[in-house]
């Protein structure tokens, strides 16, 4: 009898244990997350704005990734023209970069450009691009 205790007490003691850890990493999980990944695709964003030949740095360019006709992120370069974009790895690693001047004509005047990019493919995601006026 006295060994039949015992072999309830520990199998009880293994299921408590069992149930407490998947607690735990539930808690887990549900108070910090899950640690997601992205894809960084950064670059310089430049165009000759004055008409002398020399190409310079435009910011207030909107930088979208657009996959499966959907934008999964946005960006906006910065007056020195850098821009950084992360880019969930949940989704499509095709697609292309959109650069639209949004900002009119405070930083010139840009045409719109497109750059199909796949990042399974790209080993650098570092993408410099020159817009053309459209003045």
């Amino acid at each position: 009898m006295k060994n039949n205790i015992n072999k309830i007490t520990w199998t009880w003691k293994k299921i408590s244990a069992s149930i407490l850890a998947v607690l735990g990493i539930g808690t887990l999980t549900s108070c910090y997350g899950v640690v997601e990944s992205y894809n960084t695709v950064y670059g310089k964003v430049s165009g000759d704005s004055d008409g002398d030949g020399v190409n310079e740095p435009v910011g207030g360019i909107k930088i979208d990734f657009v996959s499966d006709n959907e934008t999964v992120a946005s960006s906006y370069s910065s007056m020195d023209g850098e821009y950084y974009i992360d880019i969930d790895d949940s989704f499509s690693s095709k697609g292309k970069l959109v650069f639209t001047d949004v900002d009119g004509e405070k930083n010139g005047k840009w045409k719109t450009l497109e750059k199909e990019i796949n990042l399974d493919t790209d080993d650098i995601c570092k993408f410099d691009v020159t817009l053309d006026s459209d003045e």
